[in-house]
């Protein structure tokens, strides 16, 4: 009787060490696990946070792409108002100098 609670117990001790054994190997799978799971996670937010800058990258070129353009319209405008306003008054000096050379020719 005091026999069989000692191979109980050392049986016991047996089965607890297993348990610890497998627990521990447990352990490190489900660490190991857990830095591949963080080493994927750390890849695909850089890869995520490079795209992100891409698109941030593409989206600043286009507006700036869109304001030289604007920058650009208006420049044209601004000329183009000048080249009239100039046309006007070369016009009008050029009638105003026919009309006092016919002024003077033909009044003398």
């Amino acid at each position: 009787m005091v026999m069989d609670k000692i191979e109980k117990i050392k049986e016991a001790e047996e089965n607890a060490e297993d348990i610890i054994k497998r627990a521990e190997e447990e352990g490190i799978k489900i660490k190991e696990n857990i830095q591949e799971m963080e080493e994927k996670f750390r890849q695909e937010k850089e890869k995520l946070l490079k795209k992100e800058i891409e698109n941030y990258k593409e989206a600043k070129e286009k507006e700036k792409e869109q304001e030289l353009k604007k920058i650009e319209d208006m420049t044209n405008k601004m000329i183009e108002d000048i080249k009239k306003s100039t046309e006007n008054k070369i016009d009008k000096v050029i009638e105003d100098a026919l009309k006092k050379l016919k002024d003077e020719v033909f009044m003398h």
